[in-house]
């Protein structure tokens, strides 16, 4: 009988550290939906279309975070992930780049300049940490939820925007407003 006690105390405890950890991370944190109206981004980066697991992609991903921490500090890592019939079997097609304020006179020669704009859409905001957030596609169902209340259908691609370590922006433009536009690779305007 001690035995349970010590037992049950101990996973008691253990739930309870559990519970404040997973809270402290952002894990109850809600996901705040709105609409949005008229957006315009100018991104450059590398495109990606592979799986999920291809060290390729990593590359990609930390070679646009060094540039970004070494030349753009105020700017913005943004993942745009597109739909796909493969997605299901682990594979990706993805524009992995750099939003910021500023101009890019010259762009390494990998990257491209790609114009994003649509006149409407759904904005998830998250404020939580990576190891807390909730699956992507858990965020794109509530979206299209909040979009067919509006009568839209979303786009088939969407924009993950870190703000920083605990706060992603993820925008879903509504399908009729939807503009991705590419310019030729290794060049600006």
């Amino acid at each position: 009988m001690h035995k349970k006690v010590v037992l049950g105390t101990a996973l008691i405890f253990t739930v309870l550290v559990a519970l404040i950890i997973y809270s402290q991370l952002g894990g109850l944190d809600e996901v705040v939906f709105e609409t949005i109206d008229e957006a315009e981004y100018v991104l450059y980066g590398q495109s990606f279309e592979g799986w999920y697991s291809d060290p390729n992609l990593e590359k990609i991903f930390f070679e646009t975070r060094e540039v970004l921490d070494k030349a753009f500090p105020q700017g913005s890592l943004v993942v745009v992930n597109y739909a796909h019939e493969d997605a299901r079997d682990g594979k990706v097609r993805q524009f992995i780049g750099i939003l910021t304020d500023s101009e890019i006179a010259r762009i390494p020669l990998a990257w491209e300049k790609k114009d994003i704009s649509f006149n409407k859409g759904i904005r998830a905001t998250i404020t939580a940490h990576n190891l807390t957030m909730p699956k992507p596609q858990k965020v794109r169902i509530a979206a299209e939820e909040k979009a067919a209340v509006q009568g839209w259908r979303l786009a088939d691609y969407s924009l993950e925007i870190y703000r920083s370590e605990r706060k992603m922006v993820v925008e879903f433009p509504e399908r009729n407003t939807a503009i991705p536009r590419a310019i030729d690779p290794g060049k600006t305007k």
